[in-house]
């Protein structure tokens, strides 16, 4: 069995992706026999260090894969060329070059060592049971601290059975039965020994106001978002988002460490932490105080 990483690549210097593409892309060489990351970006700052990490890594990037450039000389942000036309010249390498299937992540999420064996598995599965695709679980990490598992996508995809999926946002078409399967939310903490990591938030407020800028704060995507581009609005964004995570008391493995001994106080996932803890121990304040009330009745 031969596993393939189909990763999208924009500008490594900017944007928060300069801190830990590396570390990230170390781990996926873990798991995958060959890694494809597919740049949007002109730009080739940094592309000499990931071919450095391991020869399992092929780096495509070319007219195919780039975004149109606008009037002014700049690159213009379009969401369907990564997940669509650029994860499509990804299978059709991997399928050339003899892959078994093709996994999907992004280059601020790894793969924690005890993720290996089990991810590795699932494809074992999937492919004996000769099923079209599988399942990629996804939790998240804050700075020093890791939440349960409550994200799962149609990440993995059968390569040995003739192509049959469009890509999506998030997402995968069956073309013959027209069944779509999106991303789900739910409890998934049973699966946190095979959960990939995403860790989106270790980066500077600068840093994500300029790629919300960049993105157009997917305002295709999310109708509900507003053109402003303010750290206040993204603050309290995140900070309801986290609210609905759990979070657990697992440790974090040498590559999770590896990316918190690079955050700083000032880091998006560190002020997220703390609104999140505070309002955990408020709640907590609260239980408490209802339940010594109720007592008392």
């Amino acid at each position: 069995m031969k596993i393939a990483i189909y990763c999208p690549l924009g500008p490594l210097d900017q944007f928060g992706y300069q801190y830990n593409h590396k570390v990230t892309v170390e781990s996926f060489c873990s798991l995958a026999d060959r890694v494809y990351l597919v740049s949007t970006s002109r730009s080739a700052y940094g592309f000499a260090g990931l071919s450095a990490l391991s020869d399992k890594i092929s780096l495509l990037s070319d007219e195919r894969t780039w975004f149109q450039v606008g009037d002014q000389g700049q690159e213009v942000f379009d969401a369907w060329k990564p997940c669509g036309p650029n994860a499509n010249i990804a299978v059709a390498q991997a399928r050339a070059e003899g892959l078994d299937c093709i996994i999907t992540m992004h280059v601020n999420q790894y793969v924690p060592a005890q993720a290996v064996n089990e991810i590795k598995k699932d494809c074992a599965d999937m492919l004996e049971e000769a099923r079209p695709y599988t399942w990629l679980y996804r939790r998240y990490q804050l700075a020093d601290r890791l939440f349960h598992t409550d994200v799962r996508l149609p990440w993995i995809l059968n390569l040995r059975l003739p192509p049959s999926f469009e890509f999506g946002i998030d997402s995968i078409k069956d073309e013959n039965t027209g069944e779509y399967l999106p991303m789900e939310f739910d409890d998934f903490r049973s699966r946190n020994r095979s959960a990939i990591v995403d860790a989106g938030m270790e980066l500077e407020i600068d840093d994500l106001v300029n790629v919300r800028k960049f993105t157009r704060n997917y305002i295709e995507l999310r109708p509900y978002m507003t053109e402003t581009y303010n750290w206040e609005e993204y603050q309290s964004y995140y900070a309801e988002k986290f609210k609905t995570k759990s979070l657990s008391n697992d440790s974090l493995d040498e590559l999770g460490k590896r990316l918190f001994q690079n955050t700083r106080e000032s880091f998006v996932s560190r002020v997220v932490l703390r609104e999140y803890m505070r309002s955990r121990s408020i709640m907590e304040r609260l239980r408490k105080f209802w339940r010594k009330s109720f007592k008392g009745r």
